[in-house]
């Protein structure tokens, strides 16, 4: 199985693929999507491949396409984060006759490399909070738990929307950060009784440099505790 970013002689099997999700997702939410269509139509495709900050990959085997990833690559909107490179993945599918057999996994260690080739932070995706199939699979990939978008669902539809008879709230993020680029929780313990001395200066060095990486840290200045003897 061959890998690769897709290319215009792809279109009709990338559609093939486009109409077997929006067939699941008419089927089983009607009231959403409207039954024969697809997400995008053939000049918006065209587009999108053509796009290097939207790359398409498709997973090919003897000249048939059996899986693809739509990808986004994203920067942070506001000037009071960091100005981290992302790549958002919008839409993984496999198709339905070769599910199960590995295709999925492929797709997603692919583009984990891409990502990382690419200078990326993390990866990012949502999933439905009552998908614990979906869930189940990303967290096997090393996804963890983002963010959630509190009430995206009733902020965003004038009715309620159920999944697996499950009223919808929230939209749930998740990421995966390269392993160089994990977040931590740290705890510094300084047994310096000196409040000026050297080593308080480079925990405190320490300590900025690991906040600038958002990672989670506290000092604990060792002396300062009191023990009481027995």
């Amino acid at each position: 199985m061959n890998i690769r970013r897709a290319c215009n002689a792809d279109c009709a099997q990338i559609n093939r693929l486009l109409y077997q999700v929006h067939g699941v997702h008419a089927k089983g939410r009607p009231d959403l999507f409207i039954p024969g269509k697809k997400k995008y139509n053939e000049s918006q495709l065209l587009d999108i491949i053509a796009n290097d900050e939207k790359p398409i990959f498709v997973a090919e085997e003897d000249d048939k396409i059996l899986g693809y990833a739509f990808c986004v690559f994203q920067k942070p909107a506001s000037n009071s984060m960091q100005p981290v490179k992302t790549l958002y993945i919008d839409d993984l599918c496999v198709d339905e006759n070769c599910r199960g057999g590995g295709v999925g996994k492929r797709i997603f260690e692919f583009v984990k490399d891409y990502a990382k080739k690419s200078g990326c932070y993390n990866l990012t995706l949502n999933v439905w909070e009552c998908n614990p199939g979906a869930r189940a699979f990303y967290e096997k990939c090393g996804f963890v738990r983002s963010h959630n978008i509190p009430n995206f669902f009733t902020d965003n539809y004038d009715h309620p929307i159920y999944e697996c008879g499950v009223q919808l709230i929230d939209m749930v993020y998740l990421q995966r950060c390269s392993e160089e680029n994990k977040l931590m929780n740290i705890l510094v313990l300084n047994g310096s009784p000196h409040v000026n001395a050297n080593t308080m200066a480079m925990v405190n060095a320490f300590a900025d440099g690991a906040r600038e990486k958002n990672h989670d840290i506290q000092t604990v200045q060792v002396m300062k505790i009191t023990i009481n003897s027995f």
